[in-house]
């Protein structure tokens, strides 16, 4: 599933209100056409920029996509979405050292990339300068503060932070999040906990579990 910034959305610690941005072909080519970037009709319609086409390579660890899995039908919408505009992209298969080398010194133009974030996990490195988990060096100052904050905060001030860093998140950085279950659970519905049960680390807080009266 697409989901519109850094948080699993079952933590509860982002913005609820904010929604991924729609697939707009339309939007797309009017930004396109409104900057310079021409159409060029031949057997196909490709876009051109200063004369040349233009050709995006998508970079992906080979480790990470298997054939027929999820992973593999997203890089493959990725380049029907954008033919569709007339750009063409390149996936690329890299080995999983050749990935990271590639990531590091930012010889790509796309790249997918796997996150895992478990129940609080810290997404600051995403989106810290010179961390090299920011592989799109996107950074703001003020977004770097509300990221130390949430780290050292909790409760209700720390949702609150979470909230600013998803706003900046969904508005400026340059990245497009997707989301995946990997972990489930079952557990009886007696049972209450004054946080969340989580599959990752499912006794971790078994102290804070009780049955309802």
């Amino acid at each position: 599933d697409r989901i519109s910034g850094p948080f699993n959305p079952l933590w509860g610690a982002g913005d609820g209100s904010l929604t991924p941005v729609k697939h707009d072909k339309k939007e797309a080519k009017d930004i396109l056409d409104k900057n310079g970037v021409v159409k060029k009709k031949g057997k196909k319609v490709w876009r051109y920029y200063k004369g040349k086409p233009i050709q995006l390579k998508l970079i992906y660890n080979q480790g990470r996509i298997l054939q027929g899995s999820a992973e593999e039908s997203v890089i493959e919408g990725i380049k029907k979405d954008l033919k569709k505009i007339g750009i063409e992209v390149v996936a690329v298969s890299l080995s999983a050292s050749t990935f990271s080398e590639k990531l590091a010194s930012g010889d790509f133009d796309m790249a997918f990339q796997y996150y895992e974030l478990s129940y609080g996990g810290n997404v600051a490195p995403l989106f810290t300068e010179d961390n090299p988990q920011n592989i799109c060096r996107f950074s703001d100052p003020i977004l770097t503060s509300h990221l130390v904050n949430y780290n050292k905060s909790s409760g209700v001030e720390r949702k609150e932070y979470g909230k600013k860093i998803h706003q900046i998140v969904y508005n400026e950085a340059p990245y497009i999040f997707l989301y995946r279950l990997d972990r489930i659970m079952a557990y009886r519905n007696e049972l209450e906990t004054n946080d969340n049960f989580v599959p990752k680390y499912f006794f971790t807080h078994i102290y804070e579990w009780y049955f309802k009266d």
